[in-house]
């Protein structure tokens, strides 16, 4: 019992420290708390919902489109009326708000909605774990690798600067908006297929993405308190999600 509890909060916080990466990075590269990351999540779940079941692993297309669209809309919003942390972080509250209100008009039929699609089983070490836990845990591997290979290149070392000082990055020749650009469009495709992969295993309605929003702060303000830079500090957010999630879920 306690090895199927201790997998089951390690899968929990495989979770967590995917959505905590992209929160993460959106504040540390873009200088602001994205308050419409859990709708992106929620969204992914919803192209899920509506797409899987009739074109398969091709409605991934349809999902990089949906989001991309989206985080390029966020950013645009944010340059055009968000100035500042505290005006970016408003605007991302009225786009992800705007998002799910659009999503509850769509679906006025039915505020909690299932994906009826078979979930296949893996055991590992007697607990069965669903093959989306393990798609999970694989993009989190590839995540972690990819981050690896920026912070490992000649971009990392501008995405330090900015992280450590736009204002000086910029007056050294860093083009901080190409990054901010990069960095919510890639992070809104991330969230949108973690709610994607996410989808089978709970009811679709469009305030789901609230309560992993609430976790990944918290996360990451735990993790802030380390004062970390680039990789390290990646490696110990996941190392963080982790751990809060094998705590919290013996509660």
């Amino acid at each position: 019992m306690e090895i199927e509890q201790l997998t089951i909060n390690f899968f929990s916080g495989v979770f967590l420290a995917v959505f905590a990466i992209g929160l993460s990075s959106n504040f540390r590269i873009v200088k602001f708390l994205n308050l419409a990351y859990g709708s992106f999540f929620t969204l992914g779940a919803y192209v899920a919902y509506h797409f899987f079941t009739k074109f398969g692993v091709l409605s991934l297309v349809i999902l990089l489109l949906v989001s991309s669209l989206s985080g390029a809309s966020l950013y645009i919003l944010m340059r055009l009326i968000g100035k500042g942390i505290l005006e970016a972080t408003i605007v991302s509250l009225g786009f992800g708000i705007l998002l799910e209100e659009l999503l509850r008009l769509c679906h006025t039929t039915g505020y909690f909605l299932i994906l009826d699609t078979p979930i296949k089983t893996y055991t590992i070490l007697g607990v069965e774990i669903s093959q989306w836990e393990v798609m999970q845990l694989g993009v989190l591997m590839i995540v972690l690798l990819t981050l690896t290979l920026v912070f490992k290149s000649r971009y990392g070392i501008k995405i330090k600067f900015i992280e450590e000082d736009v204002e000086l990055a910029s007056m050294y020749g860093v083009n901080h908006n190409f990054y901010e650009a990069l960095c919510i469009c890639n992070t809104s495709i991330l969230a949108t297929l973690l709610g994607f992969l996410s989808s089978p295993h709970q009811a679709i309605f469009p305030s789901m993405g609230w309560s992993i929003l609430v976790a990944g702060i918290i996360v990451f303000a735990i993790t802030s308190q380390f004062k970390l830079v680039g990789l390290k500090h990646y490696l110990v957010l996941a190392a963080v999600s982790i751990a809060y999630a094998e705590v919290v879920g013996w509660f």
